[in-house]
């Protein structure tokens, strides 16, 4: 009885568990439920809101897009000829920037020539007022044009046109080769302003500076047709297009793609989500754009387009197949259930779309082969937005995609049965498909890499005409640079090597396609009068001019020249071709110099060519890179190969048609390869994903099902081929041409994959099923999963892509007295400055001195220059100093003079070649004084008895002043000077610009006593604008010799 009851109670103990683990497996399932159900509620809400947020805060943020074009932007990094460049600007003082080339013409139907009064008074007035633009760093023109000429009994350094009689003009211009053609046109009725902005300035403010200037110039000279051109404009005006081509392709990706789903799939929810997918993910792709601070160049115009493509292929998959599990489930599906199954047919649809996405970016990823700025940019900018497109893709389509109702249309459900046709015909597709490989193979043999600069813009662009002119009219658009390297110093200066490359020049001037060529020997006059010692004096005339123009075109050492020649717009082939003909006129002339080949012609010619052919060649990376990834995929090296037979067929069929059609090549266009590549795979992995599930959903491990595959994929992969073809069609609107040839080979290569896919793969597999069978295992065929392909090492991929003056020491000493050497307004200054002052006086101030001062003068680039001068000076309330020159030899025995006198300065010149003395007139404070870096201005006392000076500092061992000279009086702001509290002797002094930026620094170091007077035996002078230095070394130094007057006048300038 017990042992009965015993068993009564397990019974009962069991019944109950069962029922206490029924009712808790029945309470899970239900909190399992409400989980989904509150999940699939919330999601929409949730990812609406995040949306609405992020799509306000990137609308904002496009406002700051900002846009960039260059030449320089398809030249790769570190290139020799880069390198080569930038050493030849160096050498010669070249500025980086390019400029505004603002030019004025006389309409024909009006009489005259600017080489007129009126004109030229016009002319001035709109140089003037342009260097007053902000943003605008010089300008040059006839009217400032520099240098030394002679009028009458004197040297005349300053604007030529300014200093020399106005009937001389016009056989002053047809004798310069520097100027006729260059900065006025043939007829005389057209001149050029050449205007340099500014570094790092935006497009925006180029725009900005280019309507100032277009204001200016007809203000200024009315009446004249002005155009305005160069970089500078062609960057303000991209800025313009380039946010026109924006708004172009925007409205028609959103309205064409909108309309393009319409086309496959009705139902106005499923529509209205499509529409606001693309506008949402385009917003948030030109905000992120502005938010990195990515610049908007000509290629990335492209963006919307591309990512509108990746956007809805993912959704008309997607949605296409989420319609045909809405027709399998019935409309009495509950809500939760149509959330279940939009997770399942997503999942369905993860790996494939993710492929497509994936091979998409790897076609633009391979760009990064290239190892050019603006290439790189645009390949991981779109890789980086086709992967972040279809990752918006999914997260909507996992909120919303639930509640949209798509329709199928009745085109679109029907079966691929045209496919039945290429499957029957297998043998004849496959050979017609291998005739059209080959000859597109033969004839892409004449590929031509064969551009110009400037087609860029459309032909009708009032920049792109304005360059055009200049190409006609002044000489050429397209800069060349030549120099020539001699192997021993002053080859240059010799008069025979003179004459030898000015007869040289006026051969190269004959050449068809050089519009002009100009070198230093254009600065002489070639004559029986020309001795060697003339040569010598005039290259020191020249570097009296405040900005000496020999600089430009002969180093200091007269071991190298450079010639400029601009050349005529012409194709990459003919411009070898006029560049061969120069070099080798050249090396025959001058057959013991090296001659080097540097500018636009060279840089943009040869290293586009050597680009685009990189681009085009190596599409094969984008290859490797796709095969590695579905060798991941489908686990089979078979399966990899036979996906990559059909993608060679639209790079072979692009290289026929770009040779047949003779398009030139530019690195813009050559990187569609990769791009179609990347593109093409894409119906590839459909088909091959279909065949996969196909086989092992029916078990078919022996047999290749690829009229099952076709019939159910034909028409998808046709869909695909369309949205493409519709989507790069929309480049055909461009203005620019590089875009317009891009959209017609995009949707060539488009076709040539469909081909390649729809035609050429069946047909090779239907023929050849060997390729992909047997199968040993179900394994062998089954694609990685999500889990295997979040665990491969990425490092490989990465792996796979790896690859990428003064003149005496009187001047010296008057610019370490700037401060001291004369009184000091007792009422502007405290009494403790005055005490210093005259502490300073008692040690340095002599009535006059004398030395012999050696000095060297170090430019920029590290050459040298020495001279070796004596000099005499005297402060009697003027300030007088004498210098004889000794050395070089081709200056030795040329004396100069100067007086200045409160704000009047004289300066004269005595030549031993015409022994005569000159007066200089016309240069500038500012000028250096013997080419140094010390000027007159420093000696102008007018500003040192007018300043302002008061003590700023002083700890024991040093004082320094700070000087402030009247408005007006001297080019600097201010002055501190730093004086010995010890020694009261100067130190160091350090000039300041007007706009508040350190411009010269003097140190005075070595200092001795001679007869009880402080003399500084070493100067240093630094001019931290321009980069060059001064040092005066200082001997025999005497003070208080008795000099006067007389030992200062004209007479005594002669030996």
């Amino acid at each position: 009885m017990k042992t009965i009851k015993n068993k009564h109670n397990i019974s009962h103990k069991i019944l109950r568990s069962k029922t206490d683990l029924s009712s808790s497996a029945e309470k899970s399932n239900i909190a399992s439920h409400s989980i989904v159900a509150q999940s699939g509620k919330l999601l929409p809400w949730f990812f609406g809101t995040l949306l609405l947020t992020l799509c306000i805060l990137a609308g904002q943020k496009i406002t700051d897009l900002n846009t960039n074009y260059s030449l320089d932007q398809f030249f790769p990094r570190q290139h020799p000829l880069i390198y080569q460049s930038a050493k030849i600007r160096k050498t010669f003082g070249l500025e980086e920037s390019a400029n505004f080339f603002i030019i004025l013409e006389i309409p024909k139907s009006q009489k005259g020539t600017w080489l007129t009064s009126r004109k030229m008074r016009q002319l001035k007035n709109v140089t003037v007022d342009i260097q007053k633009v902000q943003g605008i760093k010089s300008v040059f023109s006839l009217s400032n044009v520099e240098g030394a000429t002679q009028n009458n009994n004197d040297f005349v350094v300053g604007p030529i046109y300014k200093n020399i009689p106005r009937n001389h003009w016009k056989p002053f211009t047809d004798a310069n080769a520097l100027i006729r053609g260059q900065l006025i046109s043939a007829d005389y009725k057209t001149v050029i302003v050449l205007a340099e902005p500014k570094k790092k300035l935006s497009p925006g403010q180029l725009n900005t500076i280019s309507a100032k200037i277009s204001h200016i110039a007809k203000k200024r000279a009315p009446g004249s047709k002005l155009q305005i051109g160069g970089v500078p404009a062609i960057q303000a005006q991209f800025s313009t297009q380039l946010f026109g081509e924006l708004k172009i392709y925007l409205t028609a990706s959103i309205i064409g793609f909108g309309l393009m789903f319409f086309a496959f799939l009705g139902g106005a929810s499923s529509i209205i989500f499509a529409f606001l997918t693309l506008l949402a993910g385009n917003i948030l792709c030109l905000g992120l754009l502005a938010y990195m601070q990515v610049p908007f160049s000509v290629l990335l115009t492209t963006l919307p387009i591309v990512l509108s493509i990746s956007i809805l292929s993912v959704l008309i998959h997607t949605m296409h197949r989420w319609a045909e599990v809405l027709i399998e489930a019935g409309p009495q599906i509950t809500a939760q259930e149509r959330f279940l199954l939009s997770l399942r047919t997503l999942k369905e649809m993860f790996v494939s779309n993710l492929l497509g996405a994936l091979t998409t970016t790897i076609g633009f990823f391979a760009l990064w082969f290239a190892k050019i700025p603006l290439i790189e940019q645009y390949g991981w900018v779109v890789a980086l937005f086709v992967m972040l497109g279809w990752a918006m893709a999914q997260i909507l389509l996992l909120a919303y995609m639930q509640l949209t109702q798509p329709m199928l249309r009745t085109w679109t459900t029907k079966k691929s049965t045209w496919m039945l046709f290429i499957l029957k015909h297998k043998g004849a597709v496959l050979a017609s498909v291998a005739v059209i490989f080959a000859t597109c193979l033969y004839i892409g043999q004449g590929l031509q890499f064969n551009g110009r600069l400037f087609d860029d813009l459309p032909d009708n662009d009032p920049v792109r005409q304005a360059t055009q002119l200049i190409d006609k009219k002044m000489g050429g658009a397209v800069s060349y640079e030549i120099v020539l390297n001699a192997r021993k110093d002053e080859y240059w200066k010799t008069r025979n090597n003179l004459i030898r490359l000015d007869t040289a020049l006026k051969r190269l001037r004959k050449i068809k396609g050089v519009g002009s060529a100009v070198s230093y020997s254009d600065f002489f006059t070639k004559n029986k009068k020309l001795t060697q010692q003339k040569i010598g004096e005039e290259f020191f005339l020249f570097s009296l001019a405040e900005k000496n123009p020999l600089k430009n075109y002969v180093t200091d050492n007269s071991r190298s020249a450079r010639v400029a020649i601009r050349l005529n717009d012409l194709p990459s082939h003919d411009m070898a071709k006029v560049r061969r003909k120069i070099t080798g006129r050249l090396r025959a002339e001058f057959k013991d110099v090296r001659v080097i080949e540097a500018g636009i012609a060279v840089n943009s010619h040869a290293i586009n060519q050597s680009v685009s052919k990189d681009l085009v060649f190596n599409f094969w990376h984008a290859l490797v890179l796709v095969g590695l990834l579905l060798l991941v995929v489908f686990r089979s090296m078979r399966w990899a190969i036979v996906a990559c037979l059909p993608n060679l067929i639209p790079p072979a069929i692009l290289i026929g048609a770009m040779a047949f059609f003779e398009t030139p090549i530019k690195p813009g266009v050559a990187l569609i390869f990769s791009i179609a590549l990347g593109l093409a795979f894409n119906n590839t992995v459909y088909i091959l994903v279909r065949l996969q599930k196909i086989i092992k959903e029916k078990n078919l491990f022996h047999h290749l099902p690829i009229k099952r595959t076709m019939l159910q994929e034909g028409n998808p992969c046709l869909f695909e081929t369309m949205i493409m073809l519709v989507g790069f069609s929309f480049f055909i609107l461009s203005n620019f041409s590089a875009n317009r040839i891009f959209g017609m080979y995009m949707v060539l290569s488009i076709v040539a994959g469909a081909l390649g896919d729809i035609f050429f793969l069946p047909a090779l597999l239907q023929k050849f099923p060997g390729l992909l069978k047997p199968f040993k295992s179900r394994t062998e065929i089954e694609p990685a999963t999500l889990h295997d392909l979040q665990n491969y090492n990425d490092t490989e991929l990465e792996k796979s892509s790896a690859g990428k003056v003064v003149a005496s020491m009187a001047t010296a000493l008057a610019v370490g007295a700037l401060v001291f050497a004369t009184p000091v307004r007792a009422f502007a200054t405290p009494h403790s400055v005055q005490d210093v002052l005259k502490e300073v006086q008692k040690r340095i101030e002599a009535k006059d001195d004398e030395a012999k001062v050696k000095m060297k003068i170090i430019e920029a680039n590290g050459e040298i220059k020495e001279r070796v001068m004596h000099i005499q000076t005297l402060n009697n309330g003027k300030f007088h100093a004498l210098v004889r020159l000794e050395a070089p030899a081709d200056i030795k025995g040329m004396a100069f003079l100067a007086i200045v006198d409160k704000e009047d300065e004289n300066q004269w010149l005595y030549i031993p070649s015409a022994k005569q003395v000159r007066r200089l007139v016309g240069t500038q404070k500012s000028a250096g004084v013997l080419g140094s870096e010390l000027t007159m201005d420093d000696l102008n006392s007018t500003a040192i008895k007018t300043a302002k000076t008061r003590i700023i500092k002083e700890d024991g061992k040093e004082i320094q002043i700070e000087v402030v000279p009247r408005k007006g009086t001297s080019a600097y702001a201010k002055a501190i000077t730093t004086i010995s509290a010890k020694e009261f002797v100067p130190l160091k002094t350090e000039y300041f610009a007007k706009n508040g930026k350190l411009k010269k620094r003097v140190i005075f170091s070595k200092y001795k006593k001679v007869k009880g007077f402080w003399r500084a035996h070493l100067i240093k002078v630094e001019n931290l604008l321009n980069k060059r230095k001064t040092n005066l070394e200082l001997s025999q130094v005497k003070v208080n010799n008795g000099f006067s007057e007389d030992d200062f006048s004209q007479t005594s300038l002669k030996p």
